[in-house]
């Protein structure tokens, strides 16, 4: 809904945004409206360019183009989820062939946060991407995706406040990460940082 891009905007010089569903991105455009500062894309961000499913469901903020979070999340069980539309994709590749090399990266895809840094060949100053504890297999091949293209410090936050950052940063096998995460449980998440 625009919250992160809200809370940086007059911190920067250009926010470019990728909004997959459909009905955000038209709030999107509404809210941004004659801003320039802000270019908002309708695209899901993935691993190559092609046409995958997207999966919607009655929360808005809560929708995914991984059929494992719909499956087998904290979401899979108490929400609706709809037919899957189909939706062009973009690389982080892609647009920062388009846009140029940006000072952070956030994802927030619900589940699907190795399939879009799998489209990411290059370094980039800073990456953050939402985690959830249900992910744990993921969320370290995500790490080892971004160690193999060079990021070497990791640090991480519960929930995701806008402005919060990590207070401790290491290398990921020093950090305690691992350890505090329990994927049966699903019940805490928050932001990952790379850099």
């Amino acid at each position: 809904r625009g919250a992160f891009t809200l809370a940086h905007i007059n911190n920067t010089d250009k926010v470019i945004a990728v909004e997959a569903n459909p009905k955000l991105y038209k709030q999107g455009i509404a809210q941004f409206y004659g801003d320039d500062r802000v270019t908002l894309l309708n695209y899901a961000a993935y691993s190559e360019i092609t046409t995958i499913p997207f999966y919607v469901s009655n929360a808005d903020t809560i929708s995914t183009i991984s059929k494992d979070w719909i499956e087998d999340s904290r979401f899979s069980k108490d929400y609706v989820w709809f037919d899957p539309i189909e939706l062009p994709t973009i690389t982080l590749d892609e647009l920062i062939k388009q846009y140029g090399l940006p000072e952070l990266i956030k994802i927030d895809v619900e589940g699907a946060e190795l399939d879009v840094v799998k489209g990411l060949t290059q370094k980039v100053n800073e990456l953050c991407f939402e985690w959830a504890e249900e992910s744990l297999d993921k969320i370290n091949l995500t790490i080892e995706h971004l160690q193999n293209i060079g990021f070497t410090e990791f640090g991480y936050i519960n929930f995701d406040n806008p402005l919060e950052r990590p207070t401790n940063w290491s290398s990921w096998d020093k950090l305690d990460f691992n350890s505090k995460a329990d994927p049966n449980r699903k019940e805490t998440w928050g932001m990952i940082f790379a850099r």
